[in-house]
């Protein structure tokens, strides 16, 4: 399994880094930071075994916006892998898919790993069409650049806009039948296999249950992780090792 703290704009401190790399974990780990944090924090990180990553990154055509951070910049300080994806919640335009693959393309050449999410609003969750909205957004990321994609440098990340920040959680039956059509959209549109990852209200109780799900590879975690200790239970269950 891989577990992915992901901080968003939340301020990690030198205590919740002290205090996350202070365990042995059998699964793997890793930890999205702000991007201004990346390179204070990556190396005790990834001394302790945990992966290092951002939750977004520009493109080098953009060098002439200030402030913008491409792929390279963000390997050279330790980044290993980049979330990518989240303006789902909106109508997304095929200019706005073709920038968000060649995104894909330049953090898998710089050496990383490209997460990129997919999911459904409340409005399409509630409308039953939450498999044609994730079909046409898995068709449109593997267009043209599915050759370039391994398993070891690309993961699929469901994240149910519903369900993100808002403490509403998806049933375990509902959630194994989108990620068993989500595997088979993979396939069908890439002709490989990826890992898939889940992310949606995810915390220390209903984590169990849906790691039961088949076709599941680890779980993104966001409000459930910016507590140090908390988040090393979800990572290490009954199975800490100090």
């Amino acid at each position: 399994m891989l577990f992915i703290g992901n901080f968003k704009n939340n301020i990690p401190t030198q205590e919740y880094i002290d205090t996350i790399t202070n365990y042995n974990y059998i699964d793997e780990v890793g930890l999205a930071l702000p991007l201004v944090y990346i390179s204070k924090y990556a190396k005790q990180l990834n001394d302790n075994g945990i992966k290092v990553g951002a939750q977004c990154v520009d493109l080098d055509e953009d060098f002439a916006n200030r402030g913008e951070v491409n792929a390279q910049m963000l390997k050279d300080v330790g980044t290993q892998f980049v979330f990518l994806g989240h303006k789902f919640d909106k109508k997304l335009s095929l200019a706005d898919y073709s920038r968000l693959r060649k995104k894909i393309i330049s953090v898998v050449n710089a050496g990383m790993v490209a997460i990129v999410s997919v999911g459904e609003t409340m409005e399409e969750y509630e409308t039953g069409k939450t498999c044609a909205v994730i079909e046409k957004q898995i068709k449109e990321i593997f267009k043209g650049i599915s050759e370039e994609l391994s398993f070891e440098n690309f993961i699929i990340a469901y994240e149910p806009k519903w369900a993100i920040g808002t403490g509403l959680c998806i049933c375990v039956d509902e959630l194994k039948s989108v990620i068993r059509n989500i595997k088979s959209m993979i396939e069908a549109y890439s002709k490989k296999s990826f890992r898939v990852l889940f992310g949606g209200s995810c915390n220390v109780h209903n984590i169990p249950k849906y790691a039961s799900v088949d076709g599941i590879d680890g779980f993104a975690v966001s409000r459930a992780c910016l507590e140090a200790k908390q988040f090393a239970r979800i990572l290490c269950g009954d199975r800490k090792n100090r």
